[in-house]
């Protein structure tokens, strides 16, 4: 089985890792930003991931990453490295890439 991290920036623009295990959720606020909840300490602090324009914006980007965990979940070792078996997911990352992409699917459709 493959072994899953998550990678966060922190408000302070630190970076930190933690195991799938700590994720909780992910939240959307009133002002469209997606939120990582992780059990890393009390009060299970909130992560920044992405600023969105809408809420159709903060939601395609929450279920970018939830696919994502859950293809890295369900992922098989590569035949050619089977001792590779970690596997980090940038949450941050993903969620500017997806985030990207929502704009130039909405920019070539006439959208946002």
């Amino acid at each position: 089985m493959v072994r899953v991290f998550l990678r966060v920036r922190d408000g302070d623009g630190g970076v930190t890792t933690h195991p799938l295990s700590a994720f909780e959720y992910l939240e959307s606020s009133p002002l469209h930003t997606v939120y990582a909840v992780l059990k890393t300490g009390p009060g299970y602090p909130l992560r920044a991931l992405a600023q969105c324009r809408s809420q159709e914006e903060a939601r395609y980007v929450e279920k970018s990453i939830l696919n994502a965990i859950a293809i890295a979940v369900f992922a098989r070792p590569s035949i050619s490295d089977p001792e590779n078996r970690v596997h980090i997911i940038d949450l941050n990352s993903i969620a500017a890439d997806y985030l990207e992409a929502f704009h130039a699917n909405n920019s070539l459709d006439g959208g946002v």
